[in-house]
């Protein structure tokens, strides 16, 4: 089945920019924060047990769009033509699906019931095992490039490099990366640029702080019962600009075992892929 009739299938959209909710100019690395939260809301492990199917599927597709969006080659190819024919492993997308729910799974460390997808993606998600996969990714698909993380990478700032440097020598160390000439000559004339060229990525964080306190204020409010449920008004006028939806239900389950059983039944669709990288782009 297409991209098209899965999203209009799935979420009542034709546009797959449509599914995540940004606009066509995004960058790759609000197109992976995008493609994250909604993972998160529709995770199969945090719905009811006769929804899982449908989550898993919901899932799968964001998976799809984030391989396309964030492939510089494919995701132009997309604009141009509305549609993308896909071939390629199943096998091996199912497995990558499965280690990326995993990871976004264990975003949600904040209790269900009280906590906002966005607050523990905010909360959880720089130092996690998710932002790793994205700083690897971001680096070899940059040969070593700062400007090419800062842009890949969801929530970083310049104020993060440090940090980003310390990951990535010890990927070095271990084998896991090599070393780019880029990476190691960022003299500091790079940094002090990079620093005016990404500048708005720190308001941006500062602005997801200022959100995110909204957003705690608001869930202590709804538990306390400062607002009624039932009052439409009372709600709208005490809720932030842009809340983000409350799980309020707490789901069992094994996730793996749940997997395992989908794997069966999507293992022969071959219109994934595993998506190849373009080496050679960076975005200045």
């Amino acid at each position: 089945m297409s991209m098209y009739r899965d999203s209009l299938r799935l979420f009542n959209v034709e546009n797959v920019y449509d599914v995540l909710d940004i606009p066509p100019e995004s960058l790759p690395r609000q197109i992976r924060e995008a493609a994250y939260q909604l993972i998160l809301h529709e995770h199969p492990d945090l719905k009811p047990l006769t929804e899982r199917i449908e989550a898993f599927e919901k899932c799968r597709l964001v998976h799809k769009i984030l391989l396309i969006l964030t492939d510089a080659k494919k995701r132009a190819v997309y604009d141009k033509r509305g549609s993308l024919g896909l071939t390629g492993s199943s096998n091996q997308m199912t497995l990558d699906l499965t280690n990326l729910l995993d990871q976004c799974f264990a975003l949600m460390k904040f209790p269900l019931d009280g906590a906002s997808v966005r607050e523990n993606f905010l909360h959880n998600y720089k130092g996690s095992l998710l932002e790793k996969r994205d700083i690897k990714t971001a680096y070899i698909l940059g040969k070593g490039s700062m400007d090419r993380i800062l842009t890949e990478v969801p929530l970083t700032t310049v104020k993060d490099e440090n940090r980003i440097k310390k990951i990535i020598r010890s990927l070095i160390r271990t084998k896991e990366l090599k070393t780019y000439k880029k990476f190691e000559n960022d003299a500091a004339d790079k940094r002090r640029s990079r620093k005016k060229r990404f500048a708005a990525f720190t308001v941006e964080e500062e602005q997801n702080k200022a959100m995110d306190e909204l957003l705690v204020k608001y869930n202590k409010d709804l538990d306390v019962g400062a607002l009624d449920y039932n009052d439409d008004d009372e709600l709208a006028a005490n809720t932030p600009a842009q809340p983000s939806d409350i799980l309020l239900t707490r789901c069992n389950g094994d996730l793996n075992a749940v997997l395992n059983n989908l794997s069966s039944k999507y293992g022969s669709d071959t219109s994934c892929t595993q998506m190849e990288t373009d080496p050679d782009y960076e975005q200045q």
